[in-house]
């Protein structure tokens, strides 16, 4: 299992990505979740496009930072940062699921979702 996960992906290997994550108790949230509408935030959290973090807490249960108190960060909570992967045209740009684990306290919390993720990843799409 790598740390770092490259990934392409279509609109709808994202929504499977994104579903598969549904599955196993993770939600996507933004880096700045406190600067939405409570409607936003569920649009954003729906998008299949979008990158953020990947959480199994929910977000009352998270720690926001910041003046205001808007953003989230895996350094103070278990999080899988998740950039989504876009095409720009003509440019396709990679995504990245990252486990941040290793650098963290929150390590043994969130290794067996990013395990899960990539293993997911690994049966699910195409290796170049």
């Amino acid at each position: 299992m790598r740390k770092n996960l490259c990934i392409f992906a279509t609109p709808g290997d994202l929504k499977a990505f994104r579903e598969f994550a549904q599955s196993v108790g993770l939600r996507l949230l933004p880096a700045a979740p406190g600067e939405f509408s409570p409607e936003d935030l569920r649009a954003y959290m729906d998008d299949p496009t979008r990158g953020g973090y990947l959480s199994f807490l929910p977000l009352e249960e998270l720690h926001p930072y910041g003046k205001p108190r808007v953003m989230i960060s895996y350094a103070t909570d278990p999080l899988i940062p998740f950039v989504a992967p876009r095409y720009d045209p003509p440019n396709l740009i990679a995504g990245q699921l990252q486990w941040t684990g290793q650098y963290s306290r929150f390590g043994a919390q969130t290794k067996p979702y990013y395990a899960k993720l990539w293993r997911w990843v690994d049966r699910n799409w195409t290796k170049r």
